[in-house]
């Protein structure tokens, strides 16, 4: 089964602190919740439980932490809590209960760094191995003026394409979606419209169960025959 995957965006252009991402509209039980939150500087970020946080990196100039929810139901939005009062711009998703595993927590490697045009997200290899896997490439800039935009996202990666709100001094960040069979994936580049410090990495989500095994009955149950 395919996954069913919406996403939202938010940002604030000012300096404050805590900070409301906006998650996608009619969220159920069971949902799985991811959340993309980019600032600025070497701050960290607290989510509030039940949230599990699976990723806090930064560079010297902007970072990113990455979160998921189990909803229960009804949820809209997060409230994030910084290390300090910067801008913030991030992308929620939202997957339905139906497509993904159910229990098994999303996973992430370190995102790779570099200073280019051309973000690299480093690869993920998923401890639970090869099933129906989505695969979500993530790519983070610094764009301190705001002007630095995403203008191609990586190879195979050419659904549920997002970016965030476009925010000068507050880093940006944006995402794109690949389902294959396979334990690991290790995406190409994005594309920004200048050279920039970055970010990238690769997060990855279990699909729903398969069917059941098969019914094998015991190697020593009897089969009558006719007449007994």
């Amino acid at each position: 089964m395919a996954f069913s995957i919406t996403t939202a965006t938010s940002s604030r252009a000012s300096n404050s602190d805590p900070d409301s991402v906006t998650l996608p509209a009619s969220v159920s039980a069971g949902d799985l919740c991811l959340a993309f939150h980019v600032s600025d500087s070497t701050l960290t970020r607290t989510f509030p439980s039940p949230w599990v946080e699976i990723l806090d990196q930064a560079t010297s100039n902007h970072n990113i932490g990455i979160a998921y929810l189990i909803a229960s139901g009804g949820e809209t939005a997060v409230s994030v809590t910084k290390s300090g009062t910067e801008r913030f711009s991030a992308i929620a998703m939202r997957i339905t209960a139906a497509t993904w595993h159910g229990t098994t927590a999303p996973e992430v490697a370190a995102f790779a760094t570099g200073t280019s045009n051309v973000p690299n997200p480093s690869a993920v290899n998923a401890s639970w191995g090869s099933e129906a896997n989505l695969f979500i490439a993530v790519g983070v800039w610094d764009s301190s003026d705001g002007a630095v935009t995403v203008s191609a996202y990586p190879t195979n990666y050419s659904s549920n394409n997002t970016a965030s709100p476009v925010i000068s001094s507050s880093g940006l960040c944006a995402l794109g979606t690949f389902e294959t069979t396979a334990a690991s994936d290790d995406p190409g580049t994005f594309t920004i419209s200048a050279s920039d410090e970055w970010m990238g990495g690769t997060v990855v989500v279990r699909p729903a169960g398969g069917a059941p095994p098969a019914f094998s009955p015991p190697h020593n149950l009897m089969t009558l025959g006719v007449g007994r």
